[in-house]
């Protein structure tokens, strides 16, 4: 465990960062998930550096609702489900005969960037993948990952068993090397998504995420004033 002053010297810059991009975008905020990828940032990078690549992510990258009110995230986690269904329809009625929602499965993944969620040499594969691909890459490589555990996932029985592969397992099996040969391997060249594609969908997508959440604020309303 690590003592309380080096504890408080990795708070400082993190706090810094996080309060002056806050500063700067009102309207975003601070999100959850934040704090990890600013976190692992300021584990390569000095403040400055890591305010700035932050920064382009959020502001040139993502799309500009996606830590807002998490709109953005909500879509790309309907996304990611659409395309689950359509590459792995079996293995998807499996999960959901045992009782497991697929809107469990990628949200971590969407709002850390994978940090938190893979070795640290696999995040920073990741995170390079993504900043020279773009957008498209957060998506493929939750696919990739489903489709790693496939087998492992179809001879679970249960809900907790499944919960645990996706949240626990990613964490101890996927390193850099693992998902080089992901990215290589001929059958998962089949799961294709660009950056285009991505777009159109969040086109489609976002609308009906809109409704949802307006209906939902709508129940909250009519219970409280009930």
């Amino acid at each position: 465990m690590d003592p309380p002053g080096e504890i408080e010297q990795n708070i400082v810059p993190l706090r810094n960062v996080l309060c002056t991009f806050v500063k700067r975008n009102p309207t975003i905020g601070y999100c959850q998930g934040m704090n990890f990828i600013v976190g692992n940032l300021l584990k390569h990078l000095n403040e400055q550096e890591s305010f700035w690549l932050f920064t382009c992510i959020v502001e040139n990258i993502l799309p500009l609702d996606y830590y807002s009110d998490m709109l953005g995230i909500l879509v790309d986690q309907k996304i990611f489900e659409i395309l689950l269904c359509e590459k792995f329809p079996k293995l998807v009625a499996h999960m959901q005969g045992c009782n497991y929602q697929l809107d469990l499965i990628a949200f971590q993944w969407l709002v850390t960037l994978f940090f938190s969620t893979l070795q640290q040499d696999a995040e920073l594969f990741a995170l390079t993948a993504f900043l020279l691909k773009g957008q498209k890459i957060i998506i493929k490589i939750a696919l990739l990952i489903v489709d790693f555990f496939k087998d492992q996932i179809m001879k679970a029985q249960a809900f907790d068993e499944i919960y645990f592969i996706i949240a626990k397992e990613p964490m101890e099996k996927i390193t850099t090397e693992i998902l080089c040969k992901l990215f290589q391997d001929k059958e998962n060249k089949k799961i294709k998504i660009t950056n285009s594609m991505l777009v159109k969908l969040r086109e489609q997508v976002r609308p009906e995420i809109i409704e949802n959440l307006q209906e939902s604020f709508s129940h909250v309303g009519l219970k409280n004033n009930q």
